[in-house]
């Protein structure tokens, strides 16, 4: 069943030395990467349930809120613990010191899987393929609640020993793993179903006085966050397992603290300033995402407008940072809140009605782009061109091929169906291990480890998340980089590995992905004295401004863009709130506090203010809140004392009573 070659100490298998390269190299250029100070707003539970756990020896009992409106389980609390030990005063850094802890686990994962049975290029083309892709490469550096696939690698390589080993040992810490990766994020739910399958095929032993002590730890793991839900009826867990949210998305306008803070709705901005002509003010238009060359990933509205006089585009671009204008006419471009023409004409790249075979075109392009973006075949380039889509999903057909006909699955399935009539008949037990082909338990493991989950997460989705919610598939990309890399390096041809070329030209389109392309061209850029970002500086001014004072705490509001949802939110937990994030980094890096903790940010009562008029977040479904109260005077005067980054620090004119 293993090859003797296989079988040599780790330390002299080249796979093992490629995957502590890897884990270096990402390592290295995350932590000296090109980021901001502030970690993902959805990390704020985690990075404070560390520090109360490091500093007060509080056990977490829960996570942050969910989609479905419901507390998650506290695991990437426990997963933030090490970084936080080593970078108490920088929660990115904390946060990827522990991303890529990880992904090493990852690739060890791969490493003790699959060398032992496929030898060195299999493993090898795995682990670069698992690393190259779009969702191997978000969790080189992001703890951002997902399912993550350590759990998953290290699940499906417990299960191959306990059908090949015969032993319910491995069975027993399998389920052990897999309530871990459940407490971390509970995506992989889905994943448990390898087990009875498996179990059906070949009939391995289950024994109790295994699964016993298994249970016991997989409590213990648990214990926290039972606990808790127990006081709450378990609301949260009902709502996570039968996706039935606890509140149905509670109306961001009955959340905000102080009634006279105005809000803007995103798609109210297109009239970029009164008083300038539109053909159709205040319209919602219908929008597509689509990269370009001049404006790189932009959300364009599908209806023309008009602005001083000529017809064009409004879109919204994440290079300029904000809403703009082109002119089909000249190419001109009008920006947020300006009345006048930029300098300069650049080129109108992307489709618009008056390109030639515009309704045929737009049409093709926004069915690929639906077509790449279901969920189960997102893994796949979904964020890049269409033809190298389709052929990473041509690689994934025929690893699949390849690996019905390695595993013999089709004749594993007709001896399970005798075995099992054959007890049922009888009345007896049926052979512990029905047509077992030994040579065949990995390739149907790669193939079940890719399937089950991917059906049944498929079949589970509502229909309102199928354009969004490719996410829930990132952690099956282990299996599936897994299952690609082992067919390309195992198939021979007289005797010779024959497509090792083509895996080597696979991990290069595969790292032809947004995500890594960041990731490297951000790289080495915070060395000791190196730049910091925008956010960073503001963060550190206002940081300094206060310290001055000898105080360690201020009201600050943030008149910034931000996401709608995050008051939504603050009415579930009581915590979450605009710019949380920042507050989060003020704390640890600086031990300032804010006192304003209202789910707007903002407060008539604020000593500081941090504001942008360029500042924007991405904008996320055109589901944008703008915050700008001082505009129309229902928040009291402030005066200008710093301006870094970008960002203008305030500070309230007169006595903080005033209004």
């Amino acid at each position: 069943m293993t090859p003797p070659a296989s079988r040599q100490p780790y330390r002299r298998a080249p796979a093992f030395w490629l995957g502590v390269l890897l884990t270096l190299l990402v390592g290295v250029a995350s932590l000296t990467g090109r980021y901001d100070i502030t970690a993902n707003t959805d990390l704020s539970w985690d990075l404070m349930n560390a520090w109360h756990l490091i500093h007060e020896g509080v056990i977490p009992r829960h996570s942050g809120v969910s989609s479905m409106y419901s507390m998650i389980p506290p695991g990437i609390s426990w997963g933030m613990l090490p970084g936080m030990l080593v970078f108490p005063h920088h929660p990115v850094m904390a946060e990827r010191l522990v991303a890529a802890l990880m992904y090493g686990g990852c690739l060890l994962g791969l490493f003790c899987w699959l060398n032992p049975r496929l030898g060195f290029w299999p493993t090898a083309l795995a682990m670069l393929i698992f690393s190259a892709g779009g969702c191997g490469a978000f969790f080189e550096t992001s703890l951002w609640p997902r399912s993550h696939p350590v759990f998953y690698v290290w699940f499906l390589y417990a299960l191959t020993l306990w059908v090949e080993r015969r032993n319910g040992a491995w069975l027993a810490a399998a389920a052990v793993i897999y309530a871990a990766g459940m407490y971390w994020f509970m995506e992989m739910a889905p994943a448990l179903f390898v087990v009875p399958v498996l179990y059906a095929l070949y009939r391995p032993p289950v024994r109790l006085p295994h699964m016993g002590p298994a249970v016991a730890a997989c409590l213990l793991i648990w214990a926290s966050y039972l606990m808790f839900e127990a006081g709450r009826d378990f609301a949260d867990l009902k709502s996570l397992l039968t996706r039935v949210p606890v509140h149905y998305g509670p109306d961001v306008f009955d959340t905000t603290y102080h009634k006279g803070n105005h809000l803007i709705k995103s798609w109210d901005v297109p009239r970029l300033k009164a008083g300038v002509q539109s053909a159709k003010e205040n319209e919602v238009s219908d929008g597509f995402w689509l990269y370009t060359e001049a404006w790189g990933t932009i959300w364009a509205q599908t209806e023309e407008r008009r602005y001083l006089d000529e017809d064009g585009f409004v879109f919204y671009s994440d290079k300029l940072g904000c809403w703009g204008f082109q002119s089909f006419e000249s190419g001109r471009l009008l920006l947020q809140g300006r009345d006048k023409w930029e300098q300069g004409v650049y080129p109108v790249d992307f489709p618009t009605s008056r390109s030639i075979a515009h309704n045929e075109g737009l049409t093709l392009l926004r069915s690929k782009q639906m077509l790449q973006r279901q969920p189960p075949l997102f893994n796949f380039g979904g964020d890049q061109s269409f033809g190298i889509w389709v052929w990473q999903i041509a690689l994934m057909l025929f690893a699949l091929a390849y690996a019905f006909r390695k595993s013999g699955l089709i004749g594993q399935c007709g001896a399970a169906l005798r075995s099992w009539w054959q007890t049922m008949r009888l009345r007896k037990t049926a052979p512990d291990a029905p047509g077992m082909q030994p040579d065949g338990v990995l390739w149907t493991v790669l193939l079940t480890g890719v399937l089950v989950p991917t059906l049944l997460l498929a079949l589970m989705l509502p229909a309102n998340e199928i354009a969004s919610g490719n996410r829930r598939f990132w952690w099956i990309w282990m299996s599936e980089a897994a299952l690609i890399g082992s067919a390309l390096g195992t198939v021979r041809i007289r005797n010779r590995r024959a497509l090792l070329p083509l895996g080597a030209i696979a991990v290069m389109t595969f790292a032809m992905n947004p995500r890594l392309g960041e990731l490297a061209r951000g790289a080495f850029r915070r060395w000791p004295g190196g730049e910091r970002g925008r956010g960073e500086q503001a963060i550190g001014e206002l940081a300094r401004i206060i310290k001055a004072e000898g105080r360690d705490s201020a009201r600050i509001g943030y008149d910034l863009n931000m996401m709608d949802w995050l008051p939504s939110i603050h009415k579930v937990d009581g915590f979450t709130k605009a710019f949380i994030d920042w507050d989060i980094a003020l704390f640890l890096a600086h031990g300032i506090t804010n006192l304003d903790t209202t789910a707007e940010g903002l407060h008539p009562d604020d000593e500081f203010r941090i504001f942008s008029p360029e500042y924007n977040i991405p904008a996320n479904a055109m589901m944008q809140l703008r915050w700008s109260m001082s505009a129309d005077g229902s928040l009291p005067r402030m005066e200008m004392v710093a301006q870094v980054g970008g960002f203008q620090i305030l500070r309230r004119v007169g006595d903080a009573s005033e209004k």
